[in-house]
């Protein structure tokens, strides 16, 4: 409702609830119940934290703008190309295709889901999470941009776990005492760069706590979320 009717009615959450309730139970009959990330228990945050949360998600509005920016130069460069519009996802896949012979395992290509799972359990370094955030960019810029199909959700999540882990591991050898949790900020990151990018900030304050089975969370990823929300809004002119 907020990405496709800019806000939120009470006749509409009504069937948008029982909706999602039936098709929630519905899988869960099949599927079992167990949420989408295996993230650790991530039940402490300091409440001085929240100013650090804040200003993650300021730093992120900036992220959305400068990652929508690279979004649009990408597809206005395939759109330009002299080339049938037949072999222009060809080319996005291809350039796709060599970075994940860079990087095959972490979850470059396709949902993601394993990468970001792979850096809650604390398996990536600093320095490999700046790598794989700006290749998910670039590989989702090639992919969509040259007219592939696919959306932009799950990589969203990924490129904001990716650059959310690195703010996380900073601010902790920055306030060690402060912080105790760094993973705290992966979540935090999914969802102020899919607030930005979506607009879209109480869908992912209910959606993040429920994909990865922690409601801890909810008031870090208000405040990352709104902030991060706020700063992508006043930049990119709504």
């Amino acid at each position: 409702m907020e990405v496709l009717l800019r806000g939120i009615s009470i006749f509409n959450t009504t069937a948008v609830i029982l909706a999602s309730v039936i098709g929630a139970a519905t899988a869960a009959s099949v599927l079992g119940q167990r949420p989408a990330f295996n993230a650790p228990i991530i039940t402490t945050w300091n409440p001085q934290e929240l100013l650090l949360c804040i200003l993650l998600g300021i730093i992120f509005g900036l992220l959305v703008v400068a990652w929508v920016k690279v979004f649009y130069t990408f597809e206005e460069v395939f759109a330009r190309l002299r080339v049938p519009d037949t072999y222009k996802p060809a080319l996005g896949g291809l350039a796709t295709g060599v970075l994940l012979m860079l990087f095959p395992q972490f979850g470059i290509g396709g949902v993601g889901y394993e990468g970001i799972n792979m850096v809650l359990a604390g398996e990536l370094t600093l320095m490999l999470v700046l790598i794989l955030g700006m290749l998910k960019i670039l590989a989702t810029s090639f992919t969509i941009g040259s007219g592939g199909s696919g959306g932009i959700f799950a990589p969203n999540l990924y490129i904001g776990s990716m650059f959310g882990t690195a703010m996380g591991i900073l601010f902790q050898s920055a306030f060690p005492n402060l912080v105790s949790h760094p993973f705290t900020y992966t979540l935090a990151g999914m969802g102020a760069l899919l607030a930005g990018t979506a607009q879209a900030p109480l869908n992912v304050i209910v959606m993040i706590p429920e994909m990865s089975g922690d409601y801890a969370l909810i008031p870090p990823l208000m405040a990352s979320s709104v902030s991060s929300f706020f700063v992508a809004w006043i930049f990119l002119k709504g």
